[in-house]
């Protein structure tokens, strides 16, 4: 099988060369999540004149951003490296790849969008880790914009299922409607994958290419080892062993019943909390690496401003590195239908992957330790509360209690080994997969302004 790796972030790329007003673009995210690959095949393709600046692979482009920071020195400066390179409106663009290792490369992005002759492009991993103070934020004049591993349509898109195919799915979901079984089979089929593979570049290339599970996990674990080295060479010294610590836990953590982070399982250690570990989690999270689920005081809009500050749980951003921290049983177990395998951390990091792919905050609702619902989410408007259910019993005694205590809750939804109905008391069934289409589940909002005096 041909591996074609179309991202989504291809047409946010085009949408910004489109927009008369841009700025210059940072696309942000973890390591190996396949911004330098979309970005050069994006600059390749649609302009006449490209420079490819890595300051990880050749450092000494750095050396460009010494000294005066003036837009016309600096693309005098790019041109003795790029001899071809010509600096013509509309038709040349510089990218600034892994800018985080040449601060004042990004300070430079003010003067070059000012300029406005060049597009500009960067890219960044640990963005904010390691700049040391040294850094004046060019505000104003960059956009920013943050780019994940491949999220399940991305992985269908690379295993060569159709567009058509994906769109009647799509339309199963928008009306609520059962999918054909051979359809639901196959999708199926297909989520199992993503999950054991999950979304970084290498890891699906390694399924395209050879369908074999070992091949996928070698990819992952190099993407874990160079996770490891990123603590190593970018925590500070006071904290790469609480960082190292946090993150082996991870699995663990969502192993047990209540998935709430507990600090005393990090080091084995008793009388300790978040002011213990809030930077370590922090650092992994503004690396690309981990993702929050907060716990919200009640379930009422604005949810974001009803986060609790002691309790969350903590994902990961990519599940298929789930399944490889977990080791090869779990994954033979899940490849082979063995239910017994963790498989409500699996599910449940699973689906709030695809949630928050798709641009939605976790969050979850807890009451008094008596009641936990995994996801609760503000759905055009409308309050949702998802549960996850990775075995065969369907009912959701929380979900149950929450409509029993007084809140609004106008949604419920199940993510689950089913296929798509509402029952009698209104409750949405899904199976897991359709998490990743999230959009078709809700109308997105009319933002648009009417003129003065219209209605």
């Amino acid at each position: 099988m041909v591996f074609a790796m179309k991202r989504k972030m291809t047409d946010v790329l085009n949408g910004w060369r489109s927009d008369p007003n841009r700025v210059c673009l940072l696309v942000e995210g973890a390591r190996q999540v396949g911004k330098t690959y979309t970005i050069d095949e994006f600059a390749r393709s649609g302009y006449r004149h490209y420079a490819h600046l890595d300051f990880v692979a050749n450092p000494e482009y750095a050396s460009i951003f010494k000294g005066s920071l003036e837009a016309r020195d600096l693309l005098n400066k790019i041109s003795g490296y790029f001899p071809s390179f010509r600096a013509e409106k509309g038709e040349s663009i510089l990218f600034l790849d892994e800018i985080q290792a040449c601060p004042e490369a990004r300070t430079a992005l003010k003067p070059l969008a000012v300029d406005g002759t060049v597009d500009v492009v960067a890219s960044g991993s640990l963005l904010g880790l390691s700049y040391g103070g040294r850094l004046t934020l060019p505000v104003g004049y960059e956009r920013r914009v943050g780019m994940r591993s491949m999220d399940f349509e991305e992985f269908l898109w690379a295993l060569g299922v159709p567009d058509g195919y994906i769109e009647g799915v799509r339309g199963c979901v928008r009306e609520r409607r059962p999918l054909e079984e051979s359809v639901l089979s196959r999708m199926e089929h297909f989520f199992t994958q993503y999950v054991l593979t999950g979304g970084m570049p290498r890891a699906v290339a390694a399924l395209a290419s050879t369908n074999n599970l070992g091949a996928v996990r070698e990819a992952q674990t190099d993407v874990i080892s160079g996770y490891r080295g990123d603590v190593t060479l970018h925590a500070p010294d006071h904290m790469k062993t609480k960082v190292a610590k946090c993150f082996d836990s991870i699995p663990a953590q969502l192993g047990r019943r209540s998935k709430k982070f507990r600090f005393s399982d990090v080091e084995g250690k008793k009388n300790v909390g978040i002011r213990e570990y809030e930077d370590a989690l922090e650092w992994l999270y503004d690396a690309g690496i981990a993702e929050f689920c907060r716990c919200l005081t009640q379930p009422v809009r604005p949810l974001e401003h009803n986060v609790s500050d002691g309790a969350f749980k903590v994902y990961m951003k990519d599940t298929g590195l789930l399944m490889c921290m977990m080791g090869q049983g779990t994954a033979i177990g899940v490849l082979n239908g063995d239910r017994s395998v963790s498989e409500g951390a699996i599910a449940e990091n699973a689906v709030g992957e695809m949630l928050s792919k798709n641009g939605a905050p976790l969050l979850y609702y807890e009451r008094k330790g008596k009641m936990e619902t995994d996801f609760v989410l503000d759905l055009g408007g409308e309050i949702a509360v998802a549960e996850v259910k990775s075995g065969s019993d369907r009912r959701s005694r929380s979900m149950e209690a929450l409509m029993d205590s007084g809140w609004r809750i106008d949604r419920r939804i199940a993510f689950e080994k089913s296929n798509i109905s509402v029952d009698g008391d209104g409750v949405e069934h899904y199976p897991m997969f359709c998490a990743a289409f999230l959009d078709s589940m809700f109308e997105a909002p009319d933002l648009s302004m009417s003129p003065r005096g219209e209605r």
